[in-house]
């Protein structure tokens, strides 16, 4: 009878391999990761940092403009000095801000 080779006995040499180096393998597939982690952060910031040129054809300026509704809101506002008395705060409420 033939007698087909095991599979356990040709994979025993591997498997001494990795008993013998498993804390080496470790370490260097973790460094590993790490100086890749490193290295794609590192080209992902610097290409961040870099602003593309844009011509200047297609740079343009808005002022904003106001209408006049919008005008009478803003000079309707309270100023510093004209600012109406002291507020009313609930009782049993201290004013943080008074002195």
């Amino acid at each position: 009878m033939n007698k087909s080779p095991d599979i356990s006995t040709s994979l025993k040499p591997v498997g001494r391999f990795f008993q013998r180096f498993h804390l080496t393998i470790f370490i260097v597939v973790i460094v590993g990761g790490l100086a890749y982690a490193v290295v794609s952060l590192y080209t992902v910031l610097s290409d961040a940092s870099t602003i593309p040129e844009q011509p200047t054809s297609t740079v343009t300026t808005t002022r904003p403009t106001y209408d006049q509704t919008t005008i009478d809101h803003l000079n309707q506002l309270y100023t510093a000095e004209n600012a109406p008395g002291s507020i009313d705060l609930p009782a049993g409420r201290i004013n943080p801000f008074s002195e």
